[in-house]
């Protein structure tokens, strides 16, 4: 028997990342609240992704899984969506300016937002933010924050409640925390890479992907070590171990916690990683176990995580024991806009 870790996105989160998917970019802002309706998010912390109503006539597998790429799609080029990250900026105890201005410690590239907006203060847990003195009415009226204007305020990040959110017209500054300490997380709804993307390739459908796993619930506070692109390690709840057999072999793949009630969420790597497939492996999302204790894993529904689109998401590294020997021709494809050159 192999044992097989799958583990969830952190930050994938942020980054971020559907009717039986979740997806995660990580909401950043208020705005996300616009795009909510009939709703799940890809992972935890993940973006907020349309999803069309349940129909009341049942479709075949494979005509529901077109429906779920086509929403996934859509989601992807959605304001506010993983496709928006232009940057990602840690905040180091001590002093840091923000603006646009090619001075800044923290540089906004963007002309909606002012030279000169102000400056961060970082001692520990306590942020502050203070507006420049050389800010002018006019300017200050272009940006918000916390959902009002602008002004000196105590900022707070995303590990409880609502973190705070600068807003300038397309652009999105998120106090988030991530690698042990606070950062600015930087989204453009004017992103290059929102502009040119079309779609993502996938495979095509294929049933024998789709497999029945037993379940069995891991005791109470258990955890997992997590190890993102960063080289960051940390400790993510374990939820359960899924017993399952691919291709003729057995697998223990064990599921952190999903973003639906009941639900998991696990990430694996296979022989298609660096060619077909994103390097840094993909995503799976696992519907709530049946009254028998047993959960369906469709690996038709694999998808990349935030970091095959932006290189500013902290997406988890599969360990040497997630990884499939065999490859897994099924789910998306590598994306055409970070595809690696032939």
């Amino acid at each position: 028997m192999h044992a097989l870790f799958l583990i969830a996105s952190v930050g994938c989160t942020h980054s971020s990342y559907p009717p039986r998917v979740s997806t995660a970019p990580e909401p950043s802002s208020s705005r996300l609240s616009a795009n909510s309706t009939a709703t799940t998010s890809i992972g935890p912390n993940a973006d907020a992704i349309a999803i069309p109503e349940a129909s009341e006539t049942r479709i075949d597998p494979e005509s529901e899984w077109q429906r779920w790429r086509e929403a996934r799609v859509r989601s992807l080029k959605a304001p506010q969506s993983w496709l928006t990250l232009t940057g990602l900026h840690f905040l180091a105890d001590g002093a840091h300016t923000l603006g646009s201005d090619p001075s800044s410690d923290v540089r906004i590239d963007s002309p909606a937002f002012p030279a000169r907006l102000g400056q961060i203060d970082v001692a520990g847990e306590l942020i502050r933010f203070t507006p420049a003195a050389s800010l002018d009415a006019k300017e200050a009226s272009r940006v918000t924050l916390h959902d009002q204007p602008l002004g000196m305020a105590n900022l707070r990040d995303d590990r409880n409640g609502k973190p705070s959110v600068f807003i300038a017209g397309p652009v999105t500054l998120t106090l988030v925390h991530r690698n042990g300490q606070a950062a600015l997380r930087v989204r453009n709804d004017e992103s290059p890479v929102r502009r040119r993307f079309e779609s993502i390739d996938a495979f095509p459908y294929d049933p024998k992907f789709v497999v029945e796993a037993a379940l069995r619930r891991a005791p109470p506070r258990s955890t997992i070590d997590i190890t993102n692109v960063t080289g960051h390690v940390e400790q993510q709840p374990l939820a359960a171990v899924l017993s399952v057999t691919i291709q003729g072999s057995q697998f223990e793949l064990s599921a952190t916690p999903g973003s639906r009630p009941d639900s998991l969420f696990v990430v694996f790597s296979d022989a298609t990683n660096g060619g077909d497939t994103y390097s840094g492996g993909r995503f799976l999302d696992v519907d709530a176990p049946t009254d028998q204790g047993s959960v369906v894993l469709d690996f038709n529904r694999a998808y990349n995580p935030p970091c095959a689109f932006t290189a500013f998401a902290t997406c988890p590294m599969p360990p040497r024991s997630n990884r499939l020997p065999f490859p897994v021709k099924a789910g998306e494809r590598h994306p055409p806009i970070m595809r690696p050159t032939e």
